[in-house]
């Protein structure tokens, strides 16, 4: 067939998501496939918080649904008040490498422009 790379772009599959939510006759198809595929480009925790999001929303058990979602609730504070946090040295540690380079490029780039 042929090398699937191309396939697997991030940028082919929001092509073929477009296809696939515009014409549903491919849905079934495709949408199975586009999942794979992106699961497969995220980091591990951000696997796992698709992984327990599926399943707080597929569970029969109305209160475990409840558990999770709230142990997702993103809206939660991650540090205390008042505590100095390394950003970078957070965001490496949620596997998020990218993110860091790209806090402390613009730490260095804006330095001066903004105060604590």
């Amino acid at each position: 067939m042929g090398d699937m790379s191309a396939t697997t772009s991030p940028k082919t599959l929001s092509k073929l998501t477009r296809l696939a939510l515009t014409n549903l006759e491919f849905q079934t198809n495709l949408l199975p496939f586009i999942r794979h595929q992106a699961s497969m480009m995220l980091p591990p925790r951000a696997k796992l918080r698709v992984d327990l999001r599926r399943a707080a929303a597929t569970t029969t058990d109305p209160i475990l649904g409840l558990r999770i979602a709230q142990a997702l609730d993103d809206r939660a504070a991650r540090f205390e008040e008042g505590t100095k946090v390394d950003v970078a040295q957070w965001l490496e540690d949620q596997d998020l490498p990218e993110a860091a380079k790209k806090w402390r490029e613009n730490t260095e780039k804006y330095k001066d422009k903004f105060t604590s």
